[in-house]
């Protein structure tokens, strides 16, 4: 990619080549990775650091999107036969630009087909995520996260301190104290009924409290939160953001893969690259540099097989590398006949058959996000439409799959395509009185709010949100992990993960918010800001 405006400047250090990045050496933290989890962490080493420090971020891709996807001038997509002009085309982009990962020919065929794929540009899958932001229910983290990111993240008592909180403010670009966001502790969202349609419906199923859906985006406006005509979050706003404005602390490297990375004396030593022409295999010396894989649950561990990482860690930590690959189970149900509601999404957490799962109902669904209504107000000029929509969305919390892994084509490869990663996915079903009970569930909904017809229930694919968790996964109450608490590598002094392969379960709830809190909690242990200096070490400031 040759970006005009880029390569206009040497103080707009965006580049293409592992030497031009390295005359800028050498640098304090190198991220791999620009998603959700990289890109926010990039953002609070810039906020914590000072002017001679220096961070390198490292993106296999180039600039696709300068933005989130709702935020551009763009094409608006016929949703399911609905009328085009309105929804959430980010989902009609993510399936068309994703890059399908392979799977093993071992790899049996099962009920949920393998739709995932990886978003290869600055922003990664930020640039198209639902902007869905519910938080993980403390009881459910307490059971599988260790207690210390249970505590910086869902906090002791008062929510507005929480790791959380913070994590909410960052994607709402919202000051201290105040939170413009659907369900924030200073909103006051008016329902018109639907939520208590809802809670009729889940009676039998031990549900908790009905909220509105957060959403990452500033300009939210009451009395419709969902309406805004830009401001969706995403990581790539404020990465270019940075490198525009001259800030010579971030030096960005695109189209560049780290294919694996050479250890000395328990450290990393270098970054070996993949020339997208395959034409030479350049490399990067880290120097004192703390290191930090992000990206993500595919590529992170595929890294780390490349480098043969397991021979190097404590033999009580070896073999979790890649294992454990997670997609929680998804059940979805529509129906175009919907009248007379809002434009409104609801949560709420249920248990089916004792297995916990957060229910999402989405009304006036194919407006969602008002595209094309300049009144915000999620309705034509006649106040009907016939394209007025109903999802509900039904997501299992679920144990990591022990079976499941990421590997390479060729644990020793000869060319750089053999090593490759391949998805060995032996998805079990949860069985069928799960399936049975979550019929019985979307027939309640649909009856509530006044739909004859009966509903048809889907098993969404495997990835199809990119929510995989699990291939190098945290240490905590299940067990060991890959890495520590501080979400570093077992037995390697400068290497750090920092992306959804750290999570030690999936979660019902969309983990975009809670990894972009571990990446802020991340940044400030490895660049503490004065005020926690003290509680980190000064000795661990870099």
């Amino acid at each position: 990619m040759e970006n005009y405006v880029l390569h206009q400047s040497q103080n707009f250090r965006v580049y293409e080549s592992v030497d031009d990045v390295a005359r800028h050496g050498p640098y304090n933290v190198i991220v791999v990775g620009s998603g959700m989890g990289g890109g926010a962490l990039v953002r609070q080493l810039l906020t914590n650091s000072t002017a001679d420090k220096k961070v390198l971020l490292i993106e296999k891709g180039t600039i696709t999107f300068p933005t989130h996807v709702l935020n551009t001038s763009r094409p608006h997509f016929d949703h399911d036969g609905a009328k085009p002009g309105r929804g959430r085309d980010n989902e009609v982009m993510f399936d068309n630009i994703k890059v399908p990962y392979t799977l093993a020919q071992s790899t049996k065929e099962t009920p949920r087909k393998y739709v995932g794929g990886a978003i290869n540009a600055l922003g990664g899958r930020s640039l198209f995520w639902s902007l869905e932001t519910p938080f993980i229910e403390r009881k459910a983290a307490q059971a599988y996260f260790p207690p210390s990111i249970v505590k910086d993240l869902w906090g002791e008592g008062e929510t507005k301190d929480s790791g959380l909180i913070r994590a909410v403010r960052v994607m709402t670009n919202s000051p201290p104290n105040h939170i413009d966001f659907p369900g924030g502790f200073d909103q006051d969202i008016k329902f018109t009924g639907d939520e208590q349609k809802l809670k009729r419906a889940i009676t039998d199923y031990k549900g908790g409290v009905i909220q509105a859906v957060q959403v990452g985006a500033e300009f939210g406006s009451k009395p419709n939160p969902y309406y805004f005509p830009q401001g969706a979050y995403s990581t790539t706003d404020y990465l270019l953001d940075k490198a525009l404005s001259r800030d010579l602390r971030l030096t960005i490297l695109l189209g560049q893969e780290v294919r694996d990375v050479t250890f000395v004396d328990q450290k990393v030593d270098q970054l070996n690259f993949q020339d997208p022409k395959e034409k030479n295999s350049p490399s990067l010396k880290v120097g004192n540099a703390q290191v930090v894989l992000a990206a993500g649950t595919i590529d992170t561990p595929a890294i780390a097989l490349r480098s043969k990482l397991d021979d190097h860690m404590p033999k009580d930590h070896k073999g979790l590398i890649g294992l454990g690959l997670t997609d929680h189970e998804i059940w979805t149900a529509k129906s175009s006949k919907l009248k007379g509601s809002q434009t409104l999404e609801l949560a709420v957490t249920v248990e089916i058959e004792n297995h916990p799962a957060l229910l999402t109902v989405c009304t006036n669904a194919e407006k969602f996000f008002n595209h094309g209504f300049a009144n915000g107000k999620g309705q034509s000029a006649s106040g009907t439409d016939p394209s007025n929509v109903l999802n509900v969305f039904l997501a299992f919390q679920q144990e990591l799959d022990p079976s499941s892994k990421v590997q390479l084509a060729d644990p020793a490869p000869k060319s750089p395509k053999k090593s490759d990663p391949r998805l060995s996915i032996n998805y079990q079903p949860m069985g069928n009185p799960i399936v049975v009970a979550v019929k019985k569930l979307m027939t309640e909904i649909f009856t509530e709010f006044g739909i004859k017809d009966s509903p048809i229930t889907r098993l969404e694919g495997f990835g199809t949100v990119a929510h995989e968790t699990g291939t190098m996964r945290v240490e905590g109450p299940k067990g060991k992990g890959v890495v520590n608490d501080q979400l570093q590598v077992h037995g390697i002094n400068n290497l750090f993960v920092c992306d959804l392969s750290v999570f030690p379960f999936s979660p019902g709830p969309n983990p975009s918010l809670t990894l972009t809190a571990l990446a802020l909690r991340l940044g400030d242990h490895l660049a503490p800001p004065k005020t926690l200096a003290k509680k980190w070490g000064e000795n661990q400031i870099v």
